[in-house]
């Protein structure tokens, strides 16, 4: 097995362990140690390592390219008022 499989395994295994995020939608590349993180999470809080980058708990990750969109459900949009 690569170096590069072996990374993009880590973070996935990473993306599954976290309570807070699904990684359902969430498609990762590598490409020596630059990790892209494709897809969509259903809110801020899902989104992957904004509080501490994988490249500090997988070895091997030097960047992480976060390309993923927040898709918020009906119910998590502020209610509006019109005047």
């Amino acid at each position: 097995m690569g170096e590069t499989k072996d990374i993009r395994e880590a973070v996935e295994a990473e993306l599954r362990y976290d309570p807070l995020i699904d990684p359902t939608d969430i498609s990762v590349k590598n490409i020596d140690g630059d990790v892209a993180l494709n897809g969509t999470v259903p809110s801020y809080p899902a989104v992957p390592w904004r509080r501490s980058p994988p490249r500090k708990r997988v070895v091997g990750v030097k960047n992480v390219h976060n390309h993923l969109a927040v898709v918020l459900s009906d119910g998590d949009y502020p209610a509006t008022t019109r005047c």
